[in-house]
């Protein structure tokens, strides 16, 4: 399945933390359960999960100054929920190339969002990148909006 996967269904289920605010943990097990993880999968997915869920308010402090003349509370959860895993994977996955995490992303915006969100979230994790990389500018190509 690979980390794509594995970011999608990690994706999915943060989307129904902040919908359904029921026992995460019982949300995760009947969602595993039911999308047969691999254990190489399971390890990542959980990851993304528990990173994002144990960070989220560092992390929403990175994406709220980016947010050009827009409150965080006011993002589509949707939208944010991937903002957050592409902020999570830069901020604190070494392993996981930052130019990479934003393309993942944008792949995401593409399936479960709109045209408009897509290129608000490239150009948020865009920022959020130069941030991180004050020195080096992504390459543009990976931001090809028809990714």
């Amino acid at each position: 399945m690979g980390r794509r996967r594995a970011r999608e269904l990690a994706f999915m289920l943060l989307y129904s933390y902040e919908v359904q605010k029921d026992d995460h943990e019982s949300q995760r097990q009947l969602f595993v359960a039911e999308n047969n993880l691999a254990d190489d999968d399971l390890t990542y997915f959980d990851r993304l999960l528990d990173g994002v869920s144990e960070h989220v308010a560092a992390i929403d402090e990175r994406i709220a100054p980016t947010l050009n003349k827009w409150d965080i509370t006011r993002l589509p959860l949707i939208d944010l929920t991937i903002l957050r895993i592409g902020t999570f994977e830069m901020c604190y996955a070494d392993d996981v190339p930052r130019a990479a995490s934003i393309n993942e992303c944008v792949v995401l915006a593409k399936k479960y969002s709109n045209d408009e969100s897509r290129a608000y979230i490239n150009a948020v994790l865009g920022t959020i990148y130069r941030t991180l990389n004050p020195e080096q500018t992504p390459d543009e190509t990976v931001f090809d909006e028809d990714t």
